[in-house]
């Protein structure tokens, strides 16, 4: 080995086992098991990939400040702080709601566009002839 700053290889701590560790090193000289900041990574495992995490992540981020501040009401709640918050918490859930169903009709709408144009684009509305159809008219005969 040289006179440089080159990590070893391999991990120098030692298993159960009583055998060296032959994870690769990290910056920390260690593997990421061994690594001395691996307690605090384990407590953490497994956040990113939660059902919350994942719904955050689909949230619209002008939403994000709305479903916090109704976390913080519910918790309050939870917690008997039941005040003339309630009314103002349900009227915010109901509005919530109420978005949130008006950004998902959006989101079917547009979906269904880009649909139906790629059906266009295809070639799926086209005649016997092989001529174009022209626009997609759902509900009428031609």
């Amino acid at each position: 080995m040289s006179n440089t700053d080159e990590l070893p290889q391999q991990c120098p701590a030692v298993t159960k086992a009583g055998k060296r560790c032959g994870g690769k090193v990290t910056s920390s000289g260690y593997c990421v098991a061994h690594d001395p900041q691996a307690n605090e990574w384990r407590a953490l495992g497994g956040h990113a990939r939660s059902n919350a995490s994942r719904a955050a992540k689909l949230m619209p981020a002008r939403l994000l400040p709305i479903v916090e501040r109704l976390e913080q009401v519910f918790a309050d709640l939870g917690d008997g702080k039941m005040d003339e918050r309630v009314k103002v918490a349900l009227a915010m859930a109901t509005v919530a709601t109420t978005i949130g169903r008006l950004i998902q009709a959006g989101e079917y709408e547009e979906r269904l566009r880009e649909i139906e144009q790629l059906a266009a684009d295809a070639g799926r509305f086209r005649d016997e002839r092989g001529r174009d159809r022209g626009p997609i008219r759902w509900g009428t005969s031609d």
